[in-house]
């Protein structure tokens, strides 16, 4: 089930190039939605995601400080429940069902139209708050009845996030990049 499209997403956009945020500004606000900010590092998406708590965090494939895509790995292990998303010119972000599964982390393409990135945020925001709701900390007694309200999160540390995933994801990004201006 996807979020509904009657009610505002709270966007947080991390993106280094600002004729690129203030294209995508316009094209949330055509969508109904509300920009909270613009932060240009991955460091900065995750600091002020934690202080203003929005509903996505749009995340270009490139930042400051390195691939956005680091970013949007640590933002659902940091704050579970907010939905990340990279913006990516890759070809399997043009196609839903050849999209890699990558879990928490969804792959819009950069350039959709707002009605295309409206359904496509929601359906992130919809998988990363169902995500949250079942989650389960490693140990407990609670098993499904463990709700993310009563307790801490408990994630492991991945050292730089260098993980399986973390690798496909940066490897796709790093192509990308090589058609983004």
């Amino acid at each position: 089930q996807v979020s509904s499209s009657d009610s505002k997403l709270r966007v947080l956009i991390a993106e280094r190039r600002a004729s690129a945020h203030s294209e995508l500004s316009r094209r949330l606000d055509r969508a109904g939605h509300e920009v909270l900010a613009r932060v240009t590092s991955g460091q900065g998406a995750l600091d002020y995601a934690e202080l203003l708590r929005p509903d996505v965090v749009l995340i270009a494939p490139l930042l400051e400080d390195g691939p956005g895509v680091m970013a949007a790995i640590a933002l659902p292990r940091e704050l579970p429940g907010v939905a990340a998303v990279v913006l990516t010119a890759h070809p399997a972000a043009a196609n839903p069902a050849a999209r890699p599964n990558w879990g928490a982390v969804a792959l819009v393409p950069a350039d959709a139209e707002p009605s295309d990135l409206d359904l496509e945020l929601r359906r992130a925001v919809t998988q990363a708050r169902e995500a949250a709701a079942t989650a389960v900390v490693p140990g407990s007694d609670w098993g499904s009845e463990a709700r993310p309200a009563d307790f801490a999160p408990v994630v492991p540390p991945a050292p730089q996030y260098q993980t399986p995933v973390a690798e496909a994801i940066a490897a796709v990004v790093s192509e990308a990049e090589t058609v983004i201006p």
